[in-house]
């Protein structure tokens, strides 16, 4: 089993990680939530109210009205590759093919596309169809029915060669560890690709269901035992399968690393010319008004340009390089007038 040299709690991986994840990793996919429309009713779903239930199209957290605003998004980050989540993206299909034929288009059949689904919109003939414009479907089974459903998926892909990877996706729930390593190892016999590991989270609109079936808040918006039960579930599961990749990702590692990355991406060639790239993902600018000394502080590392120390009078601007370019945190104002 590998782990994350830089933290032993970020993320682990056996056997290797799908191409999907590697491009997240890099901050190179482009994330786009197709719609906020679900059929199903997951008590830890992370959506948020204002989204959940909603035909919205946001893309990497900027709402998009139309295809320019995605294509906009792309060049932004200089996009490898595209995640489409919700939501159920399956309930919007044509959204789904043109969304994916347009990017295949402008960028190439490289262009790496990975839908997510709750399994039960995926029949075998919308895995047929998705095979045709994405190259990876990622399922979040919950029952034994749809467990099972996804073996039967496998099996069709196989008699019918189908080219698109076929993996599982779901959220490690402490205590649910000994029955997630039995459907492991069915996958891996079933020729699955991958099970992608992510951390049990919570939110402000699911704390008090999470409370109430007994789990404890941990660091950040993580649920206590996601991680430990995570680990004993890879390390068992390594050891009885053959073949499948198993990767756990934390939501600190989706933060310090696929969100940071991804920002850094885009600060570098969204940059305006008054603006210093931090190589935390963000950007710092001075707003004229009160005195500010000095920038020195606002010097980064050699991959960034630096302000000249100047004696300006203005604010200290920090904030992610979206389009409004809304302040991180308040506005700091420095100087001695």
């Amino acid at each position: 089993m590998s782990v994350d040299p830089s933290s032993s709690r970020l993320m682990a991986y056996v056997r290797g990680l799908p191409r999907g994840c590697k491009l997240c990793m890099r901050g190179s996919k482009l994330v786009i939530f197709v719609t906020g429309v679900c059929p199903e009713n997951c008590f830890y779903c992370p959506v948020s109210p204002r989204r959940r239930g909603r035909r919205v199209v946001y893309v990497d957290e900027e709402e998009a009205k139309s295809f320019r605003d995605v294509v906009e998004e792309a060049d932004a980050i200089g996009a490898e590759g595209a995640s489409f989540t919700g939501g159920e993206p399956l309930t919007a299909p044509r959204r789904v093919e043109a969304l994916a034929r347009l990017l295949k288009d402008l960028y190439g059949p490289g262009f790496h596309i990975h839908l997510y689904t709750g399994g039960s919109m995926l029949t075998r003939h919308a895995l047929k169809w998705l095979s045709g414009i994405v190259d990876e479907v990622r399922v979040h089974p919950r029952t034994p029915d749809q467990w099972r459903h996804v073996l039967r998926l496998a099996e069709f892909r196989r008699i019918e060669g189908l080219d698109v990877s076929l993996g599982v996706e779901v959220p490690v729930i402490p205590g649910d560890g000994g029955r997630l390593v039995g459907w492991i190892r069915e996958l891996d016999k079933a020729g699955v690709d991958f099970v992608n590991l992510n951390e049990f989270e919570w939110a402000p609109h699911t704390l008090r269901a999470l409370l109430e079936r007994g789990f404890t808040p941990g660091e950040g918006s993580s649920v206590k035992g996601s991680w430990e039960e995570a680990l004993r579930i890879m390390e068992e599961a390594g050891r009885i399968t053959e073949r499948i990749m198993i990767h756990y990702c934390s939501s600190r590692y989706k933060d310090v690393v696929q969100l940071r990355m991804r920002n850094y991406r885009k600060a570098l060639r969204t940059s305006r010319g008054y603006e210093l790239v931090k190589s935390e993902g963000v950007v710092v600018f001075l707003e004229p008004g009160i005195p500010a000394s000095s920038l020195a502080d606002y010097c980064s590392n050699g991959l960034t340009r630096c302000w000249p120390l100047l004696d300006i009078d203005g604010c200290v601007v920090e904030a992610y390089p979206s389009r409004s370019r809304e302040p991180i945190v308040s506005r700091r104002c420095r100087g001695s007038g």
